[in-house]
């Protein structure tokens, strides 16, 4: 084999086992199987309380416990009763609607509280005059006029944009619940 090839697969597999080591370890250290005589830095955006600062990566550390020791076989056995748990998990949104209904769900809830300030402004314009004089009266008659054309919109865009909302509710749950399926199963269409 070419020597440049073989140090090509040589990093790989070195680079693959560290990954899972270090996933081992994370698990290990999720349920709580710690040595506390080993320490490993985890590294963090932020300064906190007891973090210190590595000149090298140039990020805030703190130093936790690290996990323990275990063979191959006693981590498949602890796997059977404490299995591994993805905990991000990359859900494509495209062709699903889900932008389009959060954006009608926007639209019909400005148009709704613009109809609401509307119908609030009528009904004071309404209750304001004395109506002593036909042009107080014009102007009540205008409120009352604008408050009642206005509050049907009012109520139909928080009910359109309340139910646009809800079901992209639901269509992102169904396409998270759908994409863990995907995870564990293989679908055949």
């Amino acid at each position: 084999m070419n020597q440049q090839i073989e140090n090509l697969v040589v990093k790989e597999k070195e680079r693959i086992i560290a990954s899972e080591k270090e996933k081992r370890d994370k698990h290990l250290i999720s349920i709580g199987l710690i040595d506390e005589g080993k320490t490993i830095r985890q590294y963090q955006d932020y300064y906190s309380n007891n973090s210190k600062y590595d000149e090298d990566k140039k990020q805030y550390y703190i130093e936790i416990a690290g996990a323990l020791d275990v063979t191959d076989e006693e981590y498949l056995e602890i796997c059977k009763y404490f299995p591994t748990v993805d905990k991000e998990v990359k859900v494509s949104f495209e062709r699903s609607g889900v932008r389009t209904l959060n954006g009608f769900g926007t639209f019909f809830f400005i148009i709704a509280s613009i109809a609401a300030l509307v119908t609030i402004i009528g009904f004071i314009m309404y209750i304001a005059n004395d109506m002593d004089y036909r042009f107080e009266r014009d102007n009540a008659m205008l409120g009352l006029s604008l408050a009642s054309s206005f509050l049907p919109i009012a109520i139909g865009s928080f009910a359109g944009g309340a139910i646009c909302r809800g079901l992209s509710s639901i269509s992102k749950t169904a396409l998270y619940t759908r994409t863990l399926l995907e995870k564990q199963y293989q679908f055949v269409e």
